[in-house]
């Protein structure tokens, strides 16, 4: 697996967009758990966030939620554009980070330790930057939350989000597995 970043603006419909948005910030019905620290909980650092975790190895994470299939269309709109056969969903989830009083960069981390894919969406416009990193830890790359961009890179690279300070960040977070059609690399 090649270690590379691509960003994407336009494989989404406004109303897509839109109605993720809805569902993640302004409906009732989404029941984010509340974690301390929303990198490691074992690390002294106060970060706080909300987590919805909506589909865990290519099944429902909560059975009785109705609101996994838009946000699974996100991927699978995005493995269309890119030309992607998805042959796993390892996870999905959505994170909520509200302004914090101690901003700045999380610990740097993969979301797994074998090869995988990353695809990150933002759900609004926020401050709060993936910083991605490479094998020595310095910074290769920064991107700043924008409704309906999404970052997809090997799972390989490390990452972190940074805790916004002037508005909330929402980001739904998918792990997978695929090859691509072709040579489209």
């Amino acid at each position: 697996m090649e270690k590379f970043i691509e960003i994407h603006n336009d494989f989404l419909s406004s109303y897509v967009k839109d109605q993720i948005e809805n569902v993640l910030l302004n409906e009732e019905g989404i029941r984010y758990s509340y974690l301390t620290s929303s990198t490691n909980p074992l690390v002294n650092v106060y970060q706080p966030g909300f987590k919805y975790m909506f589909i865990k190895d290519d099944l429902p994470y909560y059975h009785k939620e109705v609101y996994h299939t838009p946000f699974l269309n996100i991927l699978y709109n995005f493995c269309k554009h890119r030309n992607i056969f998805l042959t796993r969903i390892i996870q999905g989830r959505a994170w909520l980070n509200i302004p914090s009083i101690s901003p700045g960069p999380e610990l740097t981390h993969t979301d797994w330790n074998y090869p995988h894919w990353v695809l990150l969406y933002y759900v609004n416009d926020s401050d709060g930057d993936t910083i991605l990193f490479n094998d020595k830890e310095e910074e290769i790359q920064r991107i700043t939350p924008q409704k309906g961009k999404a970052v997809f890179f090997n799972g390989e690279i490390k990452h972190c989000a940074s805790q916004p300070v002037k508005n909330h960040r929402s980001v739904i977070n998918f792990n997978f597995l695929g090859d691509f059609f072709g040579n489209e690399k």
